[in-house]
């Protein structure tokens, strides 16, 4: 993970494309003198702090540089190396602060923003401030090693989708649209992100566990984004959801943030069958509904009164479902974070049920009888 995250920076060029002098002839140019070059110096580097010193000295160690240069030259060169390197990483964030703000300022423009980040013919200045603030913030929230950790594997999924992108539209265009090697070199990159990212996964789980809730959770507001403004999102119920995405994708990271020293097997027993109910009744209510499913608790203007199945004993069996395998999954970690949040959802989805019913009662006639005969979410109880 580390030594793929080494190679970043070639293709910085892409955040700048729209001040680039002829982008469709200079920017390929510059990604492919750009990753070449960072490679041939990446590997030139390595191999002098390979053979400057015993690889028993580098060992786990941060700071090789120094180590390699203290080897090859004495104290001084020590010095001297790690005053280039602190050069080196403070030209690097310049770099970021000019290329990063451009990215947030076309999403902005492009409406996956808030607009107040576009530049227009002014430099990105809200886009600045904020860049500067989420990483301030990184940076006194946990260690260096966790950070490179946590970038370099959220930005291998995302080159990833990227090149996923890219062979899904060579297969619908067709040879029309040139791609050097294919399909060998895409592949053989999405097979070395797909084998990285399992070996972070087992090795850093807290990281990638963050990285993945955070693609997650960028992911649902990419969906809701669209109709975020509008007031049939927020008729329909839409914050509601929005919270039950936040409430889901915070037991799933957590748990895997913060897990128990040891956990008991025990509690491994009573988080398997909490997810095994909970798969139950997910599946059951699924299978109930068919094309009836909707994200939004208020009704659609084609929805229909579902009475039979698993709704013949609970009136919100999803709603049992994801109490039931979050609460589990938090116990099979050992998370006390993470089983406080998952209890959480017990008033949360009480809240929302209440209003729901509301909707449906407006809807249909016949639900007062039916929530009179039909417990809210464990059968016969409760």
């Amino acid at each position: 993970m580390w030594v793929s995250f080494s190679y970043s920076g070639w293709n910085a060029a892409v955040y700048v494309a729209s001040e680039v002098h002829e982008p469709e002839r200079n920017l390929p140019r510059a990604m492919l003198v750009g990753t070449l070059l960072v490679t041939l110096l990446y590997l030139l580097v390595n191999s002098v702090f390979v053979y400057s010193a015993p690889i028993q000295e580098l060992a786990g160690q941060p700071d090789v540089g120094r180590i390699a240069a203290g080897a090859l030259g004495g104290p001084t060169w020590a010095k001297a190396i790690t005053s280039l390197v602190a050069l080196v990483l403070i030209s690097s964030v310049s770099a970021q602060i000019m290329a990063g703000p451009r990215v947030y300022a076309r999403m902005a423009a492009d409406g996956y923003l808030p607009r107040r980040l576009t530049m227009g013919n002014q430099p990105p200045r809200g886009a600045i401030s904020l860049q500067s603030t989420v990483a301030l913030a990184m940076l006194w929230s946990a260690s260096f090693e966790w950070f490179l950790t946590y970038i370099g594997f959220t930005l291998g999924l995302s080159t990833a989708a990227t090149v996923l992108g890219l062979v899904r539209l060579r297969i619908r265009v067709g040879p029309a649209l040139s791609v050097i090697g294919w399909p060998w070199v895409p592949l053989l990159f999405l097979f070395g992100v797909a084998a990285t990212t399992v070996l972070s996964v087992i090795g850093k789980p807290a990281a990638t566990a963050t990285g993945l809730g955070t693609i997650a959770l960028s992911w649902v507001a990419w969906r809701l984004q669209c109709n975020w403004a509008s007031s049939a999102f927020v008729e329909r119920g839409g914050l509601w959801v929005l919270g039950q995405s936040a409430l889901m994708i915070g037991v799933i990271v957590l748990a895997m943030v913060f897990p128990g020293a040891r956990v008991q097997l025990a509690l491994l027993l009573a988080g398997g069958l909490l997810i095994a109910a909970g798969a139950f009744f997910g599946l059951a209510g699924v299978a109930a509904l068919k094309g009836n499913r909707t994200a939004f608790p208020k009704p659609g203007e084609q929805s229909r009164f579902i009475q039979h199945g698993i709704y013949a004993y609970v009136r919100h069996p999803l709603y049992t479902s994801v109490i039931l395998v979050c609460a589990g999954w938090a116990l099979t970690w050992g998370s006390l974070v993470a089983l406080m949040v998952a209890l959480l959802m017990l008033p949360f989805f009480y809240a929302k049920a209440k209003v729901e019913e509301g909707w449906l009662r407006q809807k249909f006639p016949e639900y007062n009888a039916y929530e009179r005969r039909v417990r809210r979410f464990v059968p016969g109880m409760f």
